[in-house]
């Protein structure tokens, strides 16, 4: 909602020139882009919203990845085929802050944002550091990925390197594509989890308590299935609602397969892979395989994956995206599904969503935290409602609200298998 007027609002980026649109609140979006001031052909692949400077409007961060030559082809195992990112030169990502006015400045020079040049392809919102500021981790395509630290002076400082978020535990670069943040292991830290190329494994990086970042990719069990697959849309959720956070990732080749798969399409044969869903048993992570169903059964080229309760059963159901091919939609229809909540944060003083909230579920059991944004995984906005898996929970304790900037406030528990709506300033 970049207007605050109650109701959401469409940025889409591009291959070509990026789009605003302005929702009127009577089922018609209308193109505002060059009143926005927006502009760029960039190539964008993520968006993300996040409030950069509490200034209490939306702000837009655009993730951008190369500057392409339609010209250029590659030779792979004696035929053409498509090149990969490190032969065209990266792109800078950018940040447009919203005035509040309908107009957006361009600030990515002015915040070190542009200082950095890749091959950006996924983003997510975080408060790593927990002071309540909002900060960014970018995925980067065979360049190091980036840790963007607000300043709360304005700008934002690339502390990748530094807290151990930029490589791999080996010290390399990797082909990193979708982007999923979240606590796997119950222990109060921000995990992050990415996709990679074949060849390389997925990553997970295991926060700690002084903000270290650690290469955990072997021993949770995400390294070795991995190997054979590229891997783009991902994300965090608690898919069988017991408690933590399980594991969902959609696969397809960017390059030619040496044994092509039966499909009546040639491209499909040539590049689909299966997806993969992972369980969460105390902080290690196992595929399923044939056990997920048809998410994992039925061979595509995966691009985009989002998680929502679309039929409100307290069940997280799934979207994927793919190349030559329709949306798929899988229905959770797991058997042994745990109790659940589903909460929703609003601001009344600004009249939208608390984008960038962290809601901390208590139960009898512990707690779980989530932060509110969408943004996730490759080329995604996910929902902005937060869903917690209670397992044999049938009630909770309490709700606690970190709002943006710091503030916090109590909301008493309740029973569980609901939606919750927590409003600013109802709480304690």
């Amino acid at each position: 909602d970049l207007d605050n007027d109650g109701d959401l609002d469409v940025f889409v980026g591009n291959h070509g020139p990026d789009a605003l649109y302005l929702n009127d609140g009577h089922g018609h979006f209308e193109n505002v882009t060059s009143r926005a001031g927006i502009a760029g052909n960039d190539w964008s692949t993520s968006v993300a919203m996040l409030d950069y400077d509490l200034d209490g409007w939306l702000d837009i961060f655009v993730v951008h990845y190369l500057v392409e030559d339609p010209e250029r082809n590659c030779i792979v195992a004696g035929r053409t085929d498509y090149c990969g990112p490190a032969v065209f030169p990266g792109r800078a990502d950018r940040l447009w802050r919203n005035l509040g006015d309908g107009r957006f400045e361009d600030v990515s020079e002015s915040t070190g944002i542009a200082r950095i040049v890749a091959h950006g392809l996924g983003v997510v919102i975080e408060d790593f550091n927990g002071d309540g500021w909002p900060d960014l981790y970018v995925a980067n395509d065979q360049d190091a990925n980036q840790l963007w630290m607000n300043t709360k002076k304005g700008g934002f400082r690339d502390d990748a390197l530094v807290f151990g978020a930029a490589f791999n535990g080996m010290g390399a670069v990797e082909a990193s594509m979708g982007v999923t943040a979240g606590d796997v292991d119950g222990d109060g830290y921000i995990d992050l989890f990415m996709t990679h190329f074949a060849g390389q494994t997925n990553t997970l990086y295991r926060g700690s308590a002084d903000g270290v970042f650690g290469d955990d990719s072997s021993s949770s069990g995400l390294g070795t299935p991995s190997l054979a697959y590229t891997g783009f849309g991902t994300q965090f959720g608690d898919l069988d609602n017991d408690g933590d956070l399980d594991l969902a990732v959609v696969n397809g080749r960017v390059v030619r397969a040496e044994k092509p798969i039966e499909a009546d399409d040639e491209f499909v044969s040539n590049y689909a892979e299966p997806a993969q869903l992972f369980e969460n048993v105390r902080g290690k992570f196992f595929d399923l395989g044939g056990k997920a169903g048809e998410f994992a059964s039925q061979p595509g080229v995966g691009r985009s994956l989002a998680l929502v309760d679309v039929d409100g059963d307290g069940g997280l159901d799934v979207f994927v995206t793919r190349c030559r091919g329709p949306l798929r939609f899988y229905r959770n229809v797991h058997p042994a599904r745990g109790h659940w909540l589903c909460v929703r944060a609003f601001d009344p003083a600004l009249n939208r969503d608390a984008y960038g909230a962290l809601i901390t579920l208590v139960t009898a059991s512990g707690q779980q935290a989530r932060r509110v944004s969408p943004a996730v995984s490759y080329q995604t906005s996910g929902t902005i409602d937060l869903h917690f898996g209670m397992g044999e929970a049938t009630e909770y304790s309490a709700l606690l609200v970190q709002w943006p900037g710091g503030a916090t406030e109590r909301f008493p528990g309740g029973p569980a298998d609901r939606t919750v709506l927590l409003r600013r300033g109802e709480g304690r």
